[in-house]
């Protein structure tokens, strides 16, 4: 068992069908084969911020994280995150493990998840972080979801009036 060890990789595991033995731990899936896994592997463990954005025009909130707010929102709106070129940063924590954190809020909101689409490197890809919620339900997710660190909050009044 690798999570008690604070290992990310396993080497030496049972061959993947291409003979590979390197896999995440979290996903349990051949890195060798999906060398993607390595990053969605360690952004669980970084630093960063567990973030709130809304799309006032599409009326949909996004919980994420990211290393930096600012281009962040900028790459929502650009690829059109959602269906949706207007996010905006409602609230947000700087946070240590921020895509645990992540994954709890998404917990916490399981079951108000909505479908959407976005556009990557010239791909249309599926969004995974989109919710069909209110502000407060959102914030309050986030809140229970922070061990104890401190919650940085931006357009809080706006976001309200906006995603009641």
């Amino acid at each position: 068992q690798l999570s008690g060890l604070g290992k990310h990789f396993a080497y030496n595991a049972v061959p993947c069908e291409r003979k590979h033995t390197l896999y995440a731990r979290s996903s349990g899936e051949c890195i060798e084969c999906n060398t993607a896994k390595i990053e969605f592997q360690l952004r669980k463990y970084r630093d960063g911020f567990v973030y709130i954005a809304g799309s006032a025009k599409a009326q949909l909130i996004k919980l994420g994280m990211t290393l930096d707010l600012t281009d962040r929102t900028k790459t929502l709106c650009s690829q059109g995150y959602g269906g949706a070129s207007d996010w905006d940063m409602l609230a947000w924590a700087k946070v240590r493990n921020a895509g645990q954190v992540e994954a709890r809020v998404h917990k916490l909101l399981e079951g108000r998840n909505v479908d959407g689409t976005y556009e990557k490197n010239g791909r249309e890809q599926a969004c995974y972080e989109l919710f069909s919620v209110g502000f407060m339900e959102a914030f309050n997710a986030l809140v229970a979801s922070l061990d104890g660190e401190k919650i940085v909050e931006a357009n809080r009044a706006r976001a309200v009036m906006l995603f009641p």
